[in-house]
């Protein structure tokens, strides 16, 4: 992918291939990627892996310092559950957390607004 500006050689690609090269720069319009569950939408700007969980919390603002707790990943019962079954417990990947998250500065925002709303 860094070799040929983001696309996929034939020989490598398989029907689920859905990774997609982050800009090393942003352009004028600023990040136009979303944060996702999937640890492997997005390849690396620079270095051919995907981005690690730190990386994407930094992507959505959130301190250095902010811990997530269980796994990196996973998958199939694990993360759906099955209720039919009656498992309706369901890990939640720290990429998910992630990906779920509203970005911390936005939150802020939000929450001052509100804040100012109701002060009035």
């Amino acid at each position: 992918m860094h070799a040929n500006g983001g696309d996929v050689p034939t020989e490598f690609k398989t029907k689920k291939f859905a990774q997609r090269l982050l800009p090393a720069r942003w352009g004028k319009g600023g990040p136009t990627i979303t944060a996702t569950s999937l640890a492997d939408d997005y390849v690396h700007f620079l270095q051919p892996r995907v981005l690690t969980v730190r990386e994407w919390a930094r992507l959505q603002m959130f301190p250095d310092w902010y811990q997530f707790e269980g796994k990196r990943t996973t998958g199939g019962l694990r993360r759906a559950g099955n209720p039919r079954a009656g498992v309706f417990d369901r890990e939640v990947p720290k990429y998910t957390q992630i990906g779920n998250a509203v970005p911390v500065g936005l939150a802020h925002q939000v929450g001052t607004h509100l804040a100012r709303l109701l002060a009035v």
